[in-house]
């Protein structure tokens, strides 16, 4: 599964490259695309994703694949084709069952707190290095340079999950605990009451 900020350089990447197909190199912009950002938030209660390219934003319900809100402008088609991907829309939707976990896990530790929470990614700066100029020693240098920065991005993906994990399964034993709890208590009462009927049919 990728991660939320390896998802936005894969869509980063798949943008630019649906337009270099259809354009001429020399006419395409890719700094429009520096920064895309995507964002999941608690406002919304439903599996979604928040994709903003530039200042334009929107709203994506990623288990129907639809946009509930905002716009993208001409961009939209490129993103409604990269989420109708299985493979991207499956990695949005584990992403976003983690933070509905996670959202869950916070609002029970703060009742009180009316906060919304979030969580995003940001692709870098897009570059584009012309690898047909380079060595086979740049070329090296610079594939293990973006393996390194995908490896440091994935710990620390999985440091949160893992944090997330502990914080969701600590939730789970202290509703079981509860329960048991209850349950002891009912079966207390049931006994007190049946042991008060007898007495009293032993008494008449």
């Amino acid at each position: 599964m990728y991660t939320l900020h390896e998802l936005a350089i894969r869509l980063q990447d798949f943008i630019v490259k649906q337009q270099q197909d259809a354009h001429s190199t020399g006419t395409l912009i890719v700094s429009k695309y520096n920064n895309l950002k995507l964002k999941m938030s608690s406002m919304y209660p439903f599996p979604h994703v928040i994709i903003s390219i530039g200042i334009s934003e929107a709203i994506y319900d990623i288990k129907e694949i639809i946009k509930i809100d905002g716009g993208l402008g001409p961009d939209e088609r490129f993103v409604r084709k990269w989420l109708m991907n299985s493979a991207n829309a499956f990695d949005l939707n584990q992403i976003y069952r983690i933070f509905d976990k996670i959202v869950e896990v916070k609002i029970k530790e703060n009742k009180r707190d009316q906060a919304t929470y979030s969580q995003s990614a940001e692709a870098p700066e897009y570059k584009k290095e012309p690898l047909n100029q380079l060595t086979y020693w740049e070329k090296n240098a610079i594939y293990e340079q973006k393996k390194k920065e995908m490896q440091e991005h994935q710990q620390q993906e999985i440091e949160i999950t893992s944090n997330f994990i502990n914080d969701v399964n600590s939730y789970d034993k202290e509703i079981k605990e509860e329960e048991i709890q209850k349950n002891k208590k009912h079966k207390k009462n049931i006994q007190s009451l049946l042991k008060s009927s007898y007495k009293r049919k032993n008494k008449n």
